[in-house]
């Protein structure tokens, strides 16, 4: 355990060594920086997934099961006709 004449030994050769010091003058004032506002991070995503919603189909391949035939017909195009196209009723001319 060190004694109290060994910890003033220390300290007067690290004195010795270091030599004479002066403080550092400081004459230059830091900028001051403004606090950055806080972005709502999370806010912003829940906008931007209920954008992506709004102009999504909601069509997901993944639900459709095997076997499954998804159909598009627009409006005033007759069931007959859609029921001959999928039967092959309807020959390919050009």
């Amino acid at each position: 355990m060190p004694t109290d004449n060994q910890d003033d030994d220390e300290t007067n050769l690290f004195r010795k060594t270091v030599g004479k010091i002066r403080p550092v003058k400081q004459d230059k004032i830091p900028p001051h920086r403004q606090a950055r506002k806080p972005v709502p991070e999370q806010t912003l995503r829940d906008h931007q997934e209920i954008m992506n919603n709004l102009l999504s189909d909601e069509f997901e391949p993944a639900e459709i099961e095997t076997g499954e035939e998804l159909l598009y017909t627009r409006p005033g195009l007759q069931h007959t006709v859609i029921r001959k196209l999928r039967r092959g009723q309807y020959a390919i001319e050009a």
